[in-house]
C-alpha cells in the first residue's frame, strides 16, 4: 500500500514538471531560443560553405552537362495567345535533298532576291562577298539565308538563316542577320520575313519585296498556307487516338449488347447469338443462292 502511493506522489510530481515544461511561455522562449540560434547558425554555414544554385536556362552550360530537349522541331512556332502551331518546314529545304528557293522581285531596288525559309538557297561553296564590294571577302555560303546578285555578277548576304520563327504580336516573323557589310562598313545586313496567312493561294507560298532601309535592314512579306494555325502533331496522334477509343468503346458495347439480348430474350444460341450472325447468313445466301434462315 505504501509502495503504491509513493509510486502516486512520484507520478504527480513528474507531471506537473512536465506541465511547466510545456507551458505556453516556456515554450515561445524556447521555439524563439531555437529560431534564433538556428539562424545564426545557417549564416555562419552559408557564408562558409556557399551552396551552389541549380543552372537556370540563362546560364551558359558546362561540359558534360546535356543541353534541354527541344520542345518544338525547327522551323516551327507556337502562338502563345491562341497556342496556335505553326509548322514553315515545308517551305524549306530542311529534311529534303533539294534545296529549295524562293524568288522576289527587287522593282526600284533594280536587284532581284532569292531566299530560303530557314535554311539556305545557296549551294555549298558558292562565293558571297561579304565587304559590299570594298573588299571581297567570300563568307560560307551554306548559312546564308537571302542575297541578291548585283549587276556586276557579284552576290550580297542580306542575312544568315535561322531556324527560330518567333511572333511580333500577331505577326510571325523570321529574322536574319550577320550577311553582307552594310555600305558604312560597320552594320551588317538583315532581313525579316513577315508571314502572312492566306488559304486561297495555289502556290506554296509567294514572297513579295517590301522595302530596305538604309540599303542594309531589308522587308519581305510570305503569304502562305503553311502560316495558318493548325494543330500540333502530338495533339494530332491525341486525336487519333481519342477516335480509336470511342471507336472500341462502340464497338464493344454493340457486340456486348446483341450478344446479351440474343441469348436472353430470344434465346439463341452457339453462332445465332453473334450480333451480326444474320448479316452474314444473308449475305452468304445471296451469294449461294440460297434461302436464309433466322
Amino acid at each position: 500500500m505504501k509502495f503504491g502511493y509513493l509510486s502516486f506522489l512520484t507520478l504527480i510530481c513528474a507531471s506537473s514538471q512536465v506541465a511547466d515544461a510545456l507551458s505556453v511561455p516556456n515554450i515561445l522562449h524556447k521555439r524563439w531560443d531555437y529560431g534564433t540560434s538556428d539562424i545564426a547558425s545557417s549564416l555562419k554555414s552559408s557564408t562558409k560553405n556557399p551552396k551552389k544554385s541549380p543552372p537556370t536556362s540563362s546560364e551558359p552550360i558546362k561540359d558534360g552537362e546535356e543541353p534541354p530537349a527541344p520542345t518544338l522541331s525547327p522551323c516551327s512556332a507556337t502562338q502563345s495567345l491562341t497556342n496556335g502551331f505553326y509548322d514553315l518546314s515545308d517551305l524549306s529545304s530542311i529534311d529534303k535533298e533539294s534545296i529549295v528557293a524562293w524568288s522576289a522581285k527587287g522593282h526600284d531596288y533594280n536587284n532581284n532576291f532569292t531566299l530560303g525559309i530557314c535554311s539556305s538557297p545557296l549551294k555549298p561553296n558558292v562565293e558571297v562577298n561579304s565587304n559590299n564590294g570594298q573588299q571581297r571577302l567570300s563568307i560560307n555560303s551554306s548559312e546564308v539565308g537571302a542575297y541578291y546578285t548585283a549587276a556586276d555578277g557579284e552576290k550580297y548576304s542580306i542575312g544568315n538563316f535561322n531556324q527560330t520563327p518567333v511572333f511580333r504580336g500577331k505577326k510571325l516573323t523570321l529574322t536574319y542577320t550577320n550577311g553582307s557589310y552594310c555600305p558604312n562598313g560597320i552594320d551588317r545586313k538583315s532581313t525579316i520575313l513577315s508571314f502572312q496567312c492566306d488559304r486561297e493561294i495555289l502556290a506554296k507560298a509567294q514572297v513579295s519585296f517590301v522595302g530596305v532601309l538604309h540599303d542594309c535592314d531589308y522587308f519581305f512579306e510570305v503569304r502562305t498556307v503553311h502560316a495558318c494555325a493548325t494543330a500540333h502533331k502530338s495533339d494530332d496522334l491525341a486525336v487519333i487516338w481519342i477516335f480509336l477509343f470511342i471507336f472500341l468503346a462502340a464497338l464493344f458495347v454493340y457486340c456486348s449488347g446483341g450478344f446479351l439480348y440474343k441469348r436472353i430474350v430470344l434465346n439463341r444460341r452457339g453462332w445465332r447469338q453473334l450480333p451480326t450472325y444474320n448479316l452474314g447468313n444473308k449475305m452468304s445466301s445471296a451469294l449461294s443462292g440460297g434461302v436464309s434462315i433466322d
